[in-house]
């Protein structure tokens, strides 16, 4: 402390918006790096599915997947519809849907990062269950509302 007060006003306060830069530009770095990652995954993702990336900003269009941003231990979790999922889905409308049936549901549907990892993190965040099974829902319901137009 006895450094900082024997600095002059201007001094204290130029490494004050010299950390304030350092702050707002490692924030800047992870932005970037994480969009760098949303579009690596969406690309990888459209390959694997065939389908294209649900967009919350575009309602409309429906997709094969969704990517939902979390920022935190786990940044972004892919999510996808999988193989037998009318009974996956049927068997959690049919339940009293608490906390064991969300995650018994949205731990299929996770395909990135590794569904254990994802449960490590949800499980500090419970609201990471509720925000997958949100996008699950309209990724079903993009999806039946295709099928239907299709019959």
């Amino acid at each position: 402390m006895a450094a900082a007060e024997s600095l002059s006003v201007e001094e204290q306060l130029a490494r004050a918006r010299d950390a304030r830069e350092q702050r707002a530009k490692a924030a800047s770095d992870r932005a970037a790096r994480r969009e760098l990652e949303a579009l690596t995954l969406e690309a990888e993702f459209e390959q694997k599915t065939g389908g294209s990336r649900y967009d919350p900003a575009e309602p409309a269009r429906g997709g094969a997947f969704a990517i939902v941003n979390f920022g935190d231990d786990v940044d972004l979790v892919v999510l996808t519809l999988v193989d037998g999922a009318e009974v996956l889905l049927k068997r959690l409308q049919k339940s009293n849907v608490e906390r064991g049936d969300i995650s018994t549901f949205v731990i299929k549907h996770v395909a990135h990062p590794d569904p254990e990892k994802f449960r490590e993190a949800a499980i500090k965040r419970p609201m990471m269950w509720d925000s997958c099974l949100t996008h699950l829902m309209r990724l079903y319901g993009l999806r039946e509302a295709d099928l239907t137009k299709k019959a």
